[in-house]
């Protein structure tokens, strides 16, 4: 009932669940939005400190461990190493101008929440999107909530029913004290929460984005394929003459130049924005599609 009786882009629910994820990690424009302030003791200086440091100690972990860890345990390491690589790479996405205006354009130009009125088939572009991003944001929040809850429920129950390990960390004994398991258990909580946002809300907003460009898209192409022609600007009567039927007249002219028009600004319009999602996410994908091989390199040698 509230998306029904929305006034601007920022009312509709899905919007707000994605404003929520960005301002988690301090990267949601709200200078430029004029909107809400930021998260308290979110700022993305100490997110980016975080994510370094859960690098640099994997490192370390690795350094000192690897002749007397296996393989298949400290593959599991090498895997939080480049996790935090990309999760602290996204952090410094907001740093940059770019990212700040596409967010701003995409919420005060591009949504097609301000083109839904023009057209009935805008309308029913608009709709059919505003669907698919509700469900698909709706999903990827609860995938987050269930994801880092199992994540951390999981070593609970496995170091509950197996007891304590054998050895331990060198800095912090959390295997036979119960106070220092504790501290490690909210730590671990708080970084395995830090990285689902990291990765899903920069997710959740790029689909999002990508799903209003197809709309404008497929709108554009609506506009093209029903362009009028002369018959059609005037309906076809019989008897008329062939060559009558093939031109337009001066008064219609006017009018298609005046749609011609519009419809070049339109398409300029998506170019210029899909130009400038590229140069903003560009680097953060190529360094995902990176995060994947390497990944998927490991978990395939871990398995052979």
């Amino acid at each position: 009932e509230n998306d029904i009786n929305a006034q601007h882009p920022m009312d509709l629910r899905y919007m707000k669940f994605i404003r929520l994820l960005l301002r988690l990690i301090d990267s949601w424009p709200h200078e430029l939005l004029h909107d809400s302030k930021p998260v308290p003791f979110r700022d993305s200086r100490y997110l980016f400190v975080e994510g370094a440091g859960v690098g640099v100690g994997g490192l370390l972990y690795v350094r000192s461990h690897y002749k007397v860890v296996p393989f298949l345990e400290i593959g599991q390491t090498y895997l939080t190493i480049f996790l935090s690589v990309v999760a602290t790479q996204r952090v410094t996405i907001a740093w940059f101008k770019s990212f700040r205006e596409v967010i701003t354009e995409f919420v005060l130009k591009v949504h097609l929440f301000r083109f839904r009125h023009k057209t009935k088939y805008t309308e029913n572009m608009y709709q059919r999107i505003y669907r698919l991003c509700s469900v698909f944001v709706a999903f990827n929040v609860v995938e987050i909530s269930v994801g880092i809850f199992l994540f951390n429920l999981m070593p609970l129950l496995n170091n509950y029913k197996k007891g304590m390990f054998n050895y331990s960390l060198p800095f912090i004994d959390c295997y036979t004290n119960l106070i220092g398991y504790i501290v490690m258990a909210v730590i671990n909580i708080v970084f395995s929460f830090d990285c689902g946002v990291f990765f899903s809300s920069f997710d959740v907003c790029i689909a999002v984005i990508v799903f209003h460009i197809w709309g404008h898209l497929k709108i554009l192409e609506h506009s093209l394929r029903t362009f009028p022609t002369p018959v059609q600007m005037r309906g076809h009567q019989s008897g008329e003459a062939g060559d009558y039927l093939l031109m337009y007249t001066n008064e219609e002219n006017i009018k298609v130049a005046a749609m011609l028009k519009d419809i070049i600004e339109y398409h300029g319009m998506i170019l210029r924005f899909i130009t400038k999602t590229s140069e903003a996410f560009g680097p953060t994908l190529c360094l995902y599609y990176v995060f994947h091989q390497v990944s998927g390199c490991i978990l395939l040698l871990e398995c052979s």
